[in-house]
């Protein structure tokens, strides 16, 4: 977000024009409404869904905020069902009580599974109201927000998540070879092999090897 500040005396009076620009305009919330989980829910109403319903309302008796019971390192993370190019992550915590317990917040990202995390941001101590975390650019399908070596209970009212608007496309490359088509699936791609040619990229094939074996044949007859 940059912002510019204009100044002009009107009269006598001295007018103040505030402009913002969002450089990430083309970005969007691809966390929202997808689904979401917790180690424990503390109460019957504060679920995980509520991390990301789209309200950042930053009241917690207004039921748009998440609560985990005592964890050590509580974490809440977002399936985004699909694979994104992410960039930046917005958290709005708590501002009606307990604001303090949201420290050593670590933003991790995983593509495969929610197992194989890798770390691409932290804010060592508080995080206060408000955070907003940008990141170099990585792939991601599920995101974890984990309060690090913390024993506590983790709460917070939003978690967005901003990605390019369409997911990644595993078949911008042109994997498959020899005149197959490409599908793209979650994080991978299949390929459907035309006549004669086979494997995960179409790259084996009868017709590959009766064309070596002419052309050995060619050879020693010309010998």
């Amino acid at each position: 977000m940059m912002t510019w500040i204009f100044s002009t005396l009107v009269g006598l009076s001295l007018w103040i024009v505030l402009i913002t620009t969002d450089t990430n305009a083309a970005l969007v919330n691809v966390a929202l409404g997808k689904p979401a989980s917790m180690p424990s829910i503390r109460g019957l109403t504060w679920t995980a869904d509520l991390g990301n319903d789209g309200n950042a309302d930053d009241n917690f008796f207004n039921n748009h905020c998440f609560q985990t019971d005592t964890e050590m390192s509580p974490w809440w993370q977002v399936d985004l069902q699909d694979v994104y190019y992410i960039s930046q992550l917005n958290i709005t915590n708590r501002r009606d009580c307990c604001t303090d317990r949201a420290a050593n917040v670590e933003i991790s990202v995983a593509t495969d599974g929610p197992s194989n995390w890798t770390v691409v941001a932290y804010q060592e101590g508080q995080m206060g109201l408000f955070k907003s975390f940008t990141f170099d650019t990585v792939k991601a399908r599920y995101i974890r927000v984990t309060l690090r070596n913390e024993e506590s209970i983790f709460h917070l009212c939003e978690v967005e998540v901003f990605g390019e608007i369409t997911p990644v496309d595993d078949c911008a490359d042109s994997p498959c070879l020899n005149g197959g088509v490409c599908t793209d699936e979650i994080n991978s791609y299949t390929c459907q092999c035309t006549q004669g040619f086979y494997g995960n990229n179409c790259g084996q094939g009868k017709y590959i090897f009766v064309s070596l074996y002419s052309h050995v044949k060619t050879r020693l007859q010309n010998l």
